[in-house]
């Protein structure tokens, strides 16, 4: 069943957060994850949005996700983005086919 992880960031360091942006596609595809939403332009229909990125990334299997955030090859870009930006993520399974 796939596993999507959802983020929601607000980068404030843009220029740092910048080698976050390229280096972790290959991270993410090396766990069988594959980026859906990746800081398109977003419009808010509903309620309050107060950030202006969001980030779905699919993933196989709940363990291939965890695999991929404890990773030692992703943990200095879960660092980076942790000094360069605010987030909020989760982990969700889908829908079973």
């Amino acid at each position: 069943m796939s596993v999507y992880l959802v983020a929601v960031v607000d980068v404030h360091d843009p220029q740092e957060f910048r080698s976050y942006v390229t280096d972790v596609p290959p991270i993410v595809a090396k766990f069988g994850g594959r980026y859906l939403v990746r800081g398109g332009e977003l419009e808010v229909v509903e309620g309050q949005w107060p950030v202006p990125r969001v980030t779905v990334v699919e993933f196989p299997t709940m363990e291939q996700a965890k695999g991929w955030w404890n990773s030692e090859e992703y943990r200095p870009y879960r660092e980076l983005r942790g000094r360069t930006a605010r987030t909020n993520a989760v982990m969700v399974q889908g829908l079973a086919e």
